[in-house]
């Protein structure tokens, strides 16, 4: 190599270039050409977790080609006069490139590779999503170079290497002449390797925490329904575990940008601990009433409100920062492994020893939960902040809607979708334990709970329908299948089988929904369009919850056996879900919604107002 080059050489990487890049600076120096500097553009080191959790999350290579292309347009890596051909060479060759980068990161962060003599520029972009918190990650450079600085392109995005050609041109030369010059940058102090036993101790500290708190919605929404047989206990229990936490998660994430993020995961490990303790007094006592349950589950879904927000925020200031995408897919999975372990345990447990044992569960893992936060500090470390408020956010993101009605349209459809599946979440209970026991119902729910699971692990390594939108509403027809299935026949193993593949085309059908919104609103935007979608949703479902009650009774005056009208309205919902489907794939807005709605192109600069953004993209 030193053959064939004079020195002295600046090396340019952008993105996953930038391993190469240092790399190459390494072999070039170690070769006795001299480097002047190397250009670390729009990336920082990137690195997979070590030990067991790295062969868990080991890479990407089942994840299939399309949804790599969706992100790739997104991010503006794939032009609109690009062939198809180029298209997919250019896919692949993100993929093979994005993962060498990972595993050479890997490699040289663990061990004590050469530094370079030459310095590093961290160069990024204002608005690049990709570098956020560059403010404290250029300093992650200073593994390969104790010599680095950062700069910023104002306003510029992900791909500045295309669209600020000559601002970043003039910039590197800047730097080039001054350390040519002998003006170097300061040495800079890299970032403590701290260890990652902190962050694994709270991680298993919230799974275990949080697989507490779902262990005891399962129970007392089962204990509510055996103790009075009426559908609408059940319906108001369900519905206090899952609406305050839906509509009170943006509140939450607000406080936790404001707040210590450690403080607010103990208080609410603090308030659920209390409302479990008041659940042991009031069953020692014989005084527990159903009202007792309402609030009791009512504090816990609140309290997860605010506690899983500050917990994915606090994952930032407990991981060093390369290991941060793997962390948070760690910490995510934690959150499901609820849906299958919690009503398992929760129905043989209640089944056994009485709603009691899994009062005593839940207080244990709350101590767990607050003693691991106990043992650990979190470093003062950057983290995400949230852009807009959130009704900055619902106020935006209608707007966007209106000028945008096939979306608006769209969010809509899923609206009733969510008032059937409200319905399921009531009706399923009654109609097992009508033909089996609260193990039988725990049973039922995890075999949801893993077909919800797969149904996420098939459209990854699948990629989907060609035309998102025949996904998206095909599997509501699909969906239907399931819920017809669940009220046919008062089977358990049919009732498992119905809510298997109700959940996993819901899996399906949401993951042909994101990757709409990710390529029709693009990623300054996404925010405040979920809020609404989220605002449209959950305004159905609380309609969803109190009508299963009165539903059921009607419809049980004309059926009769196991299930009874709970199993008829499923059977009803199934058909009506089916029917649902199939208009929507005839409905042109609906269906053809990719052909009218334009993709969101990244503009080429980026402005820090949502609402001059929005204007831009709705104007285009």
């Amino acid at each position: 190599m030193a053959a064939s080059a004079s020195g002295p050489v600046a090396i340019y990487g952008h993105c996953v270039g930038s391993a190469a890049a240092v790399a190459l600076a390494r072999r070039l120096e170690a070769d006795g050409v001299p480097v002047l500097g190397v250009i670390a553009a729009a990336s920082f080191p990137a690195a997979r977790l070590p030990g067991a959790i790295r062969r868990l999350f080991g890479g990407d290579r089942f994840v299939s080609d399309r949804m790599f292309r969706d992100a790739l347009r997104a991010s503006g890596g794939l032009l609109d006069d690009m062939d198809e051909d180029a298209k997919r060479t250019a896919v692949r060759a993100m993929r093979h490139d994005a993962d060498q980068a990972q595993e050479w990161f890997t490699r040289e962060l663990a061990g004590e590779g050469a530094p370079l003599r030459a310095p590093i520029l961290s160069l990024v972009g204002e608005r690049d999503r990709a570098t956020e918190l560059h403010e404290e990650r250029y300093a992650e450079w200073a593994a390969f170079s104790p010599r680095v600085e950062r700069a910023v392109l104002p306003r510029a995005g992900h791909y500045f290497l295309r669209h600020q050609a000559e601002p970043l041109a003039a910039l590197v030369l800047e730097r080039l002449t001054r350390w040519s010059a002998g003006a170097l940058p300061d040495p800079v102090r890299p970032p403590e390797r701290t260890r990652l036993w902190p962050f694994y101790t709270v991680a298993a500290g919230q799974i275990v925490s949080g697989l507490g708190t779902a262990l005891s919605s399962f129970a007392l929404g089962v204990w509510a329904y055996q103790l009075s047989g009426e559908i609408l206990d059940l319906a108001l229990v369900t519905m206090l575990a899952q609406i305050p936490a839906v509509l009170l998660t943006p509140l939450g994430g607000a406080l936790a940008d404001r707040i210590d993020r450690r403080k607010i995961m103990l208080a609410c490990d603090a308030l659920s601990g209390l409302a479990m303790v008041a659940l042991v007094l009031l069953l020692m006592t014989g005084e527990l009433r159903f009202w007792n349950v309402c609030a009791i589950v009512g504090v816990t879904s609140v309290v997860t409100a605010f506690q899983q927000p500050a917990w994915l925020a606090a994952v930032a200031q407990l991981v060093p920062k390369p290991y941060l995408p793997q962390a948070n897919a760690l910490a995510n999975v934690g959150f499901g492994i609820g849906n299958v372990v919690a009503p398992l345990a929760g129905g043989a447990l209640i089944g056994l020893f009485g709603l009691s044992a899994v009062v005593a569960v839940d207080v244990a893992t709350f101590v767990v939960g607050v003693v691991t936060l106990l043992l650990v500090r979190f470093p003062d470390r950057l983290f995400h902040r949230r852009e807009e408020t959130f009704t900055a956010a619902l106020t935006g993101g209608w707007r966007f809607l209106r000028r945008r009605r096939p979306l608006l349209v769209m969010a809509l459809y899923f609206a009733v979708v969510n008032f059937c599946t409200a319905l399921m979440w009531v009706l399923v209970t009654p109609v097992v334990l009508s033909i089996g026991d609260s193990a039988d119902l725990g049973v039922v729910t995890a075999v949801g709970g893993v077909g919800a699971a797969l149904g996420t692990g098939v459209v990854l390594v699948w990629g989907g329908t060609r035309r998102r939108a025949t996904g998206m509403i095909g599997f509501v027809a699909g969906s239907g299948i399931g819920v017809v299935l669940m009220g046919v026949w008062p089977v358990v193993w049919l009732v498992a089988a119905g809510l298997f593949i109700r959940l996993a085309c819901m899996s399906i059908g949401n993951a042909h929904w994101l990757s709409i919104i990710q390529v029709k609103v693009g990623p300054e935007l996404q925010g405040r369009v979920l809020a609404v979608n989220i605002m449209i949703a959950t305004a159905m479902q609380p309609i969803g919850f109190l009508a299963a009650d009165p539903l059921a009774e009607w419809a049980g005056r004309f059926t009769d056996g196991p299930g009874g009208g709970a199993g008829a309205v499923l059977l009803a919902s199934g058909v009506f879900l089916v029917a649902w489907g199939l208009l929507g794939l005839r409905y042109r807005p609906l269906h053809h919604l990719e052909d009218v709605v334009p993709d969101a192109a990244p503009p080429s600069e980026a402005a820090a107002d949502l609402d001059a953004i929005q204007e831009r993209v709705l104007s285009a």
